[in-house]
């Protein structure tokens, strides 16, 4: 599966925005910072594993598709294989059919959150807390998305009703723990922490959060005390090995920290994450010479894989030396030049350096190889871009324009209005604006813009008042002395 970053294009013109070396995960290293124990989610069977259950639950819906209990099933197993739009389609049609139930919600609620909508997301989960005011796992996830949403007092207020009808519950603790490090009350964060640890010792996530405190808290020797209780019960635990790499690395103690890396490289031989985080380490730390040989090393332990180039490349580009960040991502496109990632970066350097025939040529190979299917708005808002930048408005408005039929917001709709505005597609672009400022009133009030395109729109269709109050508009939220204010100036007076 290809990690192409889903870059949101900006409106005007695209800047570079290279991934961070962390943001390459992959492979099996453990993350730094684990979740709270599980938490017992809203009661489903589920007696046979997905390989005999999906088959099975697929017959049964292909004969009667509105099979109540087969739907729900469906939505429980197409989240445990990491389905969660089908998991959320199953749901909502459950909804629709007159089943809204704590269950129903919660899958709901828990896909959403997997597809990104956070939001949402929220919305399900309390009408699945609602329906069961004291369930663990509901109330669990809720209070975790609304600290995500930062919302601490509403996440700190359902982790306390979590504690309050499940006082053996660990998750309970661990939820209200994170909320409180949230908050940055680290105390109280250790002594939730402690309670869940004592409940269920078996499971070493409380003892990792109250790490992850001592960490954010800058005192790395009080995280590494924490991991090595961890280690004491399981010397192979990847995730306080990873924890105390970190741990090291804060300190600058940075062969400590190489000495953990190497740890885990022994139980997962050439994990390429674990290396790149080693030559990331020592790149921090501006110890070049060795940052530089890791790099390497990752190289020639992965030959044909694009992910150690691209990073390295990343690494020269942080570097002032584009010509070897470049050379390196052009090497991790691959023989058949093919590289999703790779044409990706690339893409993305060359919008930033004003190539935008190189980039408009890299997008449409990017879009050819992921084809429809892996085709976002992100990449045709970029090609769109690309397009402007040669004043190919015509190509511009076509690629925009696929953007905002696969996903039509404020983004693509002004994207493709400022095309139109080129085209002189004065109908449409007004158009568009006008949905922009109707549903989206607060972004148009933060990209005041808007009313600019609007205005423009409405000239250009000799629509003088309208085009007039649209700049009035303009100027009632554009800065000052920002040249979108002194358009709008110009164009009230050319239009007296």
């Amino acid at each position: 599966m290809s990690r192409v970053s889903a870059v949101r294009w900006p409106l005007i013109a695209a800047a570079l925005l290279l991934i961070p070396l962390a943001a390459f995960a992959k492979g099996t290293a453990p993350s730094p910072s684990p979740a709270p124990s599980a938490a017992a989610p809203v009661p489903v069977a589920t007696p046979e594993p997905p390989d005999v259950a999906i088959p099975k639950l697929e017959a049964t819906l292909k004969k009667d598709p509105n099979d109540r209990d087969a739907l729900l099933k469906w939505a429980q197993y197409m989240y445990v294989i990491k389905r969660p739009d089908q998991s959320l389609a199953a749901a909502q049609k459950l909804e629709q059919l007159g089943v809204k139930t704590a269950e129903v919600y919660y899958y709901q609620g828990i896909s959403f959150a997997e597809l990104g909508d956070d939001k949402d997301a929220v919305t399900a989960l309390q009408r699945a807390a609602d329906l069961a005011p004291t369930n663990a796992g509901v109330l669990v996830r809720l209070a975790d998305l609304l600290l995500k949403q930062n919302r601490g007092a509403d996440a700190e207020r359902i982790a306390q009703r979590a504690i309050t009808f499940n006082k053996d519950d660990a998750s309970a603790y661990d939820t209200l723990g994170m909320v409180y490090a949230g908050e940055k009350k680290y105390e109280d964060a250790r002594k939730q922490f402690d309670i869940a640890y004592k409940i269920n010792p078996k499971d070493a996530s409380s003892l990792m959060l109250e790490a992850q405190t001592y960490l954010d808290q800058k005192s790395p020797q009080y995280a590494i005390d924490t991991y090595n209780r961890v280690l004491a019960n399981d010397k192979n635990n990847r995730d306080a090995i990873y924890g105390k790499a970190h741990a090291y690395a804060q300190a600058g103690q940075i062969s400590d920290a190489m000495a953990q890396y190497n740890q885990l490289l022994q139980l997962d031989p050439k994990n390429v994450q674990i290396e790149l985080e080693m030559a990331g380490v020592y790149a921090s730390h501006q110890q070049d010479a060795e940052a530089q040989k890791a790099f390497q090393q990752a190289v020639d332990d992965h030959p044909g894989e694009s992910l150690p180039l691209i990073t390295y490349g990343q690494y020269w580009y942080s570097k002032k030396q584009p010509d070897k960040a470049v050379a390196l991502w052009k090497q991790a496109l691959g023989p058949k030049g093919e590289d999703p990632d790779a044409l990706n970066v690339l893409a993305q350097y060359s919008m930033s350096t004003g190539k935008y025939a190189d980039a408009a040529n890299y997008l449409n190979k990017l879009i050819s190889v992921v084809g429809p299917q892996g085709a976002t708005p992100d990449l045709y808002l970029g090609l769109g871009q690309a397009y402007l930048g040669q004043n190919q408005s015509q190509q511009a408005h076509d690629a925009f324009k696929k953007a905002y039929d696969l996903h039509a917001d404020p983004i693509t709709a002004m994207s493709l209005a400022q095309a139109d505005l080129r085209l002189k597609n004065y109908k449409e672009a007004a158009d568009l604006a006008e949905t922009v400022k109707k549903k989206a009133p607060d972004f148009a009030k933060q990209q005041p813009l808007v009313y600019l395109v609007a205005g423009q729109a409405y000239e250009g269709l000799h629509q003088t008042a309208a085009a007039r109050e649209n700049y009035k508009q303009l100027l009632s939220y554009a800065p000052k002395d920002s040249d979108l204010a002194k358009q709008a100036s110009d164009a009230i007076k050319r239009l007296r």
